[in-house]
């Protein structure tokens, strides 16, 4: 039987010199192996990139929030400041809870998983300035010469968590919302 053509058969499993089976079935398995890899890879970049943006938008409405905190605070700060000096304050005594900021976001930011996304000089301003926010209450409450000189002080950290610390914040919180808009995501 010479001149006879012989025709592969790769489901001939059972035929000696059987090659065609063997690497249809080594092709299979190699191509299953890529394409799992490559599926969870394109899985965990996914599953990254969206769990990265739902943490900066987090974080963004988190930013907005503390810069209204700050600037209500800020203003409430001159009005006290200027109740003591200006108008002769420091003749009314009262308690530190009277010269209180409001802290409802410093605190909640406190219990957030994204908060060390703001960036720390930030953090570290607002946190110095609420620390002393409470000294000079206190000292706003024992009246006299003591909540003048305090709220003078008051008066100049004020000023300059305005002129730097918002600014500051305003533009990070600008830059936070570009990153967010180029990746389309909505933001009320």
């Amino acid at each position: 039987m010479q001149g006879q053509v012989r025709i592969p058969n790769p489901f001939k499993v059972r035929e000696t010199n059987n090659i065609e089976f063997w690497v249809s079935n080594l092709v299979i398995i190699v191509s299953t192996v890529l394409g799992v890899y490559l599926a969870a890879q394109a899985g965990y970049r996914t599953a990254l990139d969206f769990e990265t943006a739902r943490g900066e938008r987090e974080n963004y409405y988190l930013r907005r929030a503390l810069l209204e905190e700050v600037r209500d605070n800020l203003d409430q700060a001159d009005k006290f400041a200027d109740f003591i000096v200006d108008r002769n304050g420091w003749r009314f005594t009262g308690t530190p809870e009277t010269y209180k900021l409001q802290s409802f976001v410093w605190e909640t930011m406190r219990q957030q998983t994204t908060t060390f996304q703001t960036p720390p000089e930030i953090l570290t301003a607002v946190r110095r300035y609420y620390e002393s926010a409470r000294g000079y209450a206190d000292s706003l409450a024992r009246g006299q010469g003591t909540a003048i000189e305090a709220a003078k002080a008051w008066r100049e950290d004020t000023k300059k968590v305005r002129e730097t610390t918002l600014p500051a914040l305003e533009q990070s919180i600008a830059a936070l919302k570009q990153r967010l808009d180029a990746r389309g995501i909505p933001l009320e």
